[in-house]
């Protein structure tokens, strides 16, 4: 996966997952820490926003900027 604008990163120490917020492709990006391999987690690449009550990967996202993580729930938030 090639990332444009990366501006924000969080861990997952549960599932050890490093998140990203890949801005410019507007997405959310899940990098397994074990073997490297990136996956989208969110966002079509589509510039627009939708995405309550669906799926993630369906939603459209505008330039995601910043995350958290809740460290109880384990609920990535954007």
């Amino acid at each position: 996966a090639r990332l444009f604008r990366p501006t924000a990163i969080t861990l997952d120490f549960v599932n050890n997952k490093l998140y990203i917020a890949d801005s410019g492709n507007h997405r959310i990006r899940s990098v397994d820490r074990t073997n490297g391999t990136i996956t989208t987690l969110a966002g079509t690449g589509a510039t627009a926003y939708n995405g309550d009550n669906m799926i993630a990967i369906n939603a459209t996202l505008n330039n995601p900027k910043a995350m958290a993580l809740n460290p109880v729930t384990n609920v990535l938030y954007v």
